[in-house]
């Protein structure tokens, strides 16, 4: 496994185990976050609010989360990664769905500097409301 793609796989193992703060060693200061269509206001820069939007406005949400990678791409050209995406999702609300989506991830001195995510917002917004 390339080592973009290593840091694609760090990346999800912390969203499967609820770990925003695990994020940290993998992201630059500069990291930015954006979710097209979200109503989520997904728009994020910066170390501190990456971690702190993935602590609380989405991880924080779920008692447990299982995203499973497949059809990962690694373009070391261009310093990135895209993967297909599947997920199982459980809600503190009580309720669960299912999701797929797609990651791309810039890299940038050995760390994920860009985390472009795409998935059906609207079936989210249902679920988490």
């Amino acid at each position: 496994m390339g080592k973009n793609k290593e840091l694609m796989k760090r990346m999800v193992h912390c969203f499967n185990n609820l770990d925003a703060d695990g994020l940290s060693p993998i992201i630059t200061d500069e990291v930015k976050h954006t979710a097209g269509g979200s109503a989520f206001g997904a728009d994020i820069e910066g170390r501190s609010d990456f971690k702190t939007y993935k602590r609380e406005r989405v991880l924080g949400k779920f008692t447990s989360v299982h995203i499973d990678k497949y059809n990962c791409f690694e373009d070391n050209e261009n310093n990135a990664v895209i993967a297909e995406w599947r997920g199982d999702f459980k809600l503190k609300n009580g309720k669960s769905f299912s999701s797929k989506g797609v990651f791309i991830i810039d890299i940038k001195d050995g760390k994920i500097d860009w985390v472009r995510d795409y998935f059906d917002t609207e079936k989210t917004k249902r679920a988490t409301s």
